[in-house]
């Protein structure tokens, strides 16, 4: 009777642990996807480097609307809404050297 008890303990604590282990692995990955996820805001086209607009300009695209982040390290990513040449809607995302980064 006791040796009964005794596994079930076991089996009751290593369900247990499990349960844990996998909240924390859970958590963890929360807490990077927080992470990877850049908050961007609108801002005005007077608030916009020249390099962002002369990237656009050599990509023939129309703006929509503009949105910046600031990131850890300082520097701004641009997330722009345009127009394409052949009228579909895409985004684009431009640092503020006018690179464009892919996402």
């Amino acid at each position: 009777s006791s040796m009964k008890r005794f596994v079930t303990f076991l089996f009751v604590a290593a369900c247990s642990m499990s349960v844990l282990m996998a909240e924390e692995v859970r958590d963890k990955k929360e807490a990077e996807s927080k992470q990877k996820k850049e908050a961007f805001v609108e801002v005005y086209t007077n608030d916009v480097p020249e390099a962002v607009f002369d990237r656009l300009n050599r990509e023939g695209d129309m703006v929509q609307q503009i949105f910046v982040s600031y990131r850890p390290d300082g520097t701004r990513l641009y997330k722009v809404l345009v127009m394409t040449s052949d009228y579909h809607e895409s985004v684009v995302y431009i640092t503020e050297n006018g690179k464009i980064q892919v996402q």
